[in-house]
């Protein structure tokens, strides 16, 4: 970089500090109702910390927050609308006319456990992606990367401020006095009300030849970033090479893994297309192709588990997470072929999945819950235990099986907000009024099947190498042990072994494996299931 150009950098960020108040300032003849909303809620959070019931005015504090990103959003809509007059007024209006209605909601649904938190944080992200949407019909290409921008510098300023009262407030605690912890807070959540979201605000309403990307944004992704992304997929696929190779089923883990380069490209992808470049070309045109394997086997791991565990909140949040990507993805690929603009519009997907996420019924809470109740259902009809709504309590010990117990008692422990709207729950108020006592896997015994790490000698001839085992791993139905890159299953092996105190020789693809030690957890009096947890050996070649 040279000195003209360092002195460039300087300015601009020099001028982005210096420029601060003025945007504040200008944000506030602009959004008045951004501005009056904040100061309402950093009074009410400062209040809500300084006196002892949190709970009286919380819900207010709330009803603050969620009122502030709608201005944000409805003054960004007024924006779009620059050719009538009165859009601003109105935006204005609209915004401190919903914040009654909001605080009427927050005040009354607050201890609406656990529907409210739901339906709070659902739909304040949904207003937050509305304004994604309305940023990136604005900004076309350089929407995400201004919003990057947008939130760091807005982050950096709150900081200061925010940093600079609690100081000044540590010297009156210091010289004058103790005062209000509280007061601390209010510091806190003052700087964020009267200057992270109305800078924020002004930002992103600014017209699109006003927008400047800084420097630093973009090399922190073409540079930075987008490198990164590159090395963790190729970790991805070394995973899945591992699997293939060992014949193994990739971890649960990897539905984690996968969601979170999923969510990267699609943050990448935004991002970068207000920058050129051959990399950048080649990762918007062939990025996508480079996750369908990945999110293929994501899938096919998801519906395993469920398979097994049936649904639970975070399963099927992740399952509507996983349609956003794979419809995010289809219209990467589509891009390249049309014309279509799948960075602006995976704003409003995301805004409808969040929605959805929190209608009655179909929500991340209800949902799970009735197809967890579903499955108890399925096993007592199997054993004609559930007939005209009732349950046969006297039969189910002596007709279920201990793996059909754990089962039930694993899904009745899902299901605690629908048992009142299931008619044959009624009298089920715990596990143990379905009839029968649990399979307790806290009292599984520990046993050493087999235990000859005494006998030290090893017969070795007619083999030139020795690996000494350095691993294993139970996925619940297979037991795989490791010697320097060598994978064998020994399932079969060690099941038909009992109490030995031999070594156990195990003769495969043309090696022989010596195991001196394995151990396991052993449960259930009717269905002998083991678990295994260790294994010591060798490995001879």
């Amino acid at each position: 970089m040279d000195e003209k150009e360092n002195g460039k950098n300087k300015k601009g960020i020099r001028g982005a500090i210096l420029s601060a108040p003025s945007e504040i300032a200008a944000g506030a003849r602009k959004f008045p109702a951004v501005y009056i909303i904040g100061a309402i809620g950093a009074a009410v959070t400062t209040l809500t910390f300084v006196s002892d019931d949190i709970e009286k005015f919380m819900p207010f504090t709330l009803a603050s927050m969620w009122s502030q990103v709608m201005a944000v959003m409805l003054s960004m809509a007024a924006g779009a609308l620059k050719e009538k007059p009165n859009s601003k007024i109105a935006a204005n209006a609209i915004s401190l006319a919903v914040f009654v209605p909001v605080c009427v909601w927050c005040r009354s649904q607050y201890d609406n456990e656990p529907y409210f938190p739901l339906t709070y944080f659902s739909t304040i992200c949904a207003v937050m992606l509305a304004c994604g949407f309305l940023a990136a019909k604005k900004h076309r290409e350089k929407a995400a990367a201004h919003l990057s921008a947008s939130l760091s510098v807005a982050g950096i300023i709150t900081g200061c401020v925010s940093a600079s009262l609690e100081i000044i407030l540590t010297a009156i605690n210091t010289l004058f006095g103790s005062i209000d912890e509280g007061l601390f807070v209010g510091a806190a959540a003052g700087s964020a009300f009267l200057v992270f979201m109305p800078m924020l605000a002004e930002g992103e309403t600014k017209e699109y030849e006003e927008i400047r990307i800084p420097k630093a944004v973009l090399f922190s992704y073409k540079n930075a970033l987008l490198p990164l992304f590159a090395v963790y997929i190729a970790v991805l696929y070394a995973y899945l090479l591992k699997s293939a190779v060992i014949r193994k089923m990739p971890s649960n883990m990897i539905n984690i893994f996968v969601s979170i380069a999923t969510a990267s490209f699609i943050e990448l992808r935004m991002t970068l297309g207000a920058f050129g470049g051959k990399a950048v070309g080649a990762f918007r045109k062939y990025g996508a192709y480079a996750l369908v394997p990945l999110v293929i086997v994501q899938c096919a791991a998801w519906g395993i588990r469920v398979g097994a565990y049936g649904l639970t909140t975070a399963r099927y949040a992740s399952l509507l997470y996983i349609i956003f990507s794979v419809l995010c993805i289809l219209g990467a690929i589509i891009s390249n072929f049309r014309a279509f603009d799948i960075d602006k519009w995976s704003w409003l997907i995301l805004a409808f999945f969040m929605i959805f996420a929190c209608l009655p019924r179909v929500n991340v809470i209800d949902l799970p819950e009735f197809q967890q109740a579903s499955r108890i259902e399925r096993v007592l009809k199997a054993h004609n235990l559930l007939r005209d709504g009732k349950i046969d309590v006297g039969r189910t010990d002596a007709e279920l099986s201990d793996e059909e117990k754990t089962l039930i008692h694993d899904a009745w422990g899902e299901i605690s907000n629908v048992r009142g709207r299931i008619g044959w729950l009624e009298n089920i108020h715990s596990a143990n009024d379905f009839g029968f006592e649990p399979p307790d896997y806290s009292k599984s015994r520990e046993h050493t099947f087999v235990d000859a790490e005494k006998n030290e000698w090893i017969n070795v001839r007619g083999f030139s190498r020795i690996r000494k085992i350095d691993g294993s791993s139970w996925d619940g139905t297979r037991f795989t042990i490791t010697a320097g890159g060598i994978y064998v299953d020994i399932t079969d092996e060690l099941l038909a072994v009992e109490n030995s105190e031999e070594p156990l020789l195990i003769d495969k693809d043309g090696m022989r494996i010596v195991i001196t030690a394995a151990d396991a957890s052993e449960y259930g009096p009717r269905d002998k299931k083991r678990y295994y947890s260790n294994a010591v050996g060798y490995i001879l070649e």
